[in-house]
């Protein structure tokens, strides 16, 4: 799970999830150099890989494709509608949307409508966060969105079922863990990359070795209960 390359961002004002350009090339060639398929999101596959990106910032179409580019790698870039709406500078356009919804290794997913923290709203909020979002980008695609990455990592069992009741099929979680068959499809667990991390460590985390922050969360899903 990344979030911002190159340019720092707003919502990122320590930089602590904003790699430098050239880090975020050093983690893809290791990547590449490791022979592990790169599979969509949602795909459980023994000893493969999903690139997620969280948020919806413009550097993921003119920082982060082009590298992905060079290696034939997809990912899903998880968008927040409003921000989009609002025409931020920092975030994809509407303009940028159309120009990715045709692109053979990018798909786009949802990250909430405006990025509130879906385990403490009121249901009725939940319903038009997950509901509208949806909607709205599966409009501006032209193609049907059906996962999500949960903002903030604000998940519960009940907002991971409102997820799959809102019709997505996998939701991403900010659980570390390895991604298997038996997890429920909308609490699938992702691993953070961060910008600090460095090249022992982004292995680490490449290999499912990682799990230092299992031992501070809690898993809504701990055995894929709700599959």
């Amino acid at each position: 799970m990344y979030h911002s390359v190159g340019q720092r961002v707003q919502d990122d004002p320590t930089g602590a999830f904003t790699l430098e350009t050239e880090v975020f090339r050093e983690q893809l060639r290791v990547l590449k150099s490791s022979q592990m398929p790169v599979v969509p999101f949602g795909v459980a596959q023994s000893g493969s890989v999903a690139l997620t990106f969280d948020d919806g910032y413009r550097n993921f179409l003119t920082t982060i494709l082009p590298e992905l580019e060079k290696y034939g790698f997809s990912a899903t870039f998880f968008v927040i509608p409003k921000r989009v709406q609002d025409e931020h500078p920092e975030f994809l356009t509407r303009a940028d949307l159309k120009t990715l919804a045709n692109h053979p290794l990018i798909r786009i997913g949802g990250h909430g409508y405006s990025h509130q923290k879906l385990a403490e709203i009121p249901a009725s909020n939940l319903h038009h966060e997950l509901k509208q979002s949806r909607e709205w980008l599966s409009d501006a695609m032209q193609y049907s969105v059906d996962s999500m990455s949960y903002p903030h990592g604000s998940v519960n069992v009940p907002v991971a079922r409102a997820a799959q009741a809102a019709g997505y099929r996998f939701a991403g979680t900010s659980y570390p863990g390895v991604h298997h068959t038996g997890h429920f499809s909308c609490a699938i667990p992702r691993t953070v990359i961060m910008a600090r991390d460095n090249l022992a460590l982004f292995r680490a985390k490449l290999e499912g070795r990682w799990d230092w922050n299992r031992a501070r969360m809690t898993d809504p899903y701990p055995s894929g209960e709700g599959a």
